[in-house]
């Protein structure tokens, strides 16, 4: 009885999916879906060609230069900072304060 059972769902559920499958199909060879699509696609187009002209644009290449200009004199204060004496004394602070830590932390076992 359970295999009975378990065969009719089964085919019920069959049944149902292929009715959705033809509805599916049917409204896919709908001219409106066709029409939309379409449309969908001249969109596509017109945005890429948007794109592309901006990023040919002499604005864009203006605005990549500035970027790269600003990240030469990050770059350059960062490794201008690096080299300071006063990140070597605080280096050097850092390292006292682990130490005195270390001590206090090993002697208090």
């Amino acid at each position: 009885m359970s295999n009975s059972f378990s065969d009719k769902f089964k085919g019920a559920v069959n049944k149902v999916k292929g009715e959705v499958k033809d509805k599916f199909d049917t409204a896919m060879d709908n001219d409106k879906v066709d029409k939309f699509k379409g449309q969908a696609q001249d969109k596509f187009g017109e945005v890429k060609n948007k794109i592309g002209t901006a990023m040919d644009n002499d604005k864009v290449d203006k605005f990549k230069g500035q970027a790269q200009d600003k990240f030469g004199e990050v770059k350059n204060k960062i490794g201008t900072a690096m080299d300071s004496d006063k990140v070597d004394k605080f280096k050097g602070q850092a390292q006292d304060k682990f130490g005195e830590l270390k001590d206090k932390f090993t002697n208090k076992k």
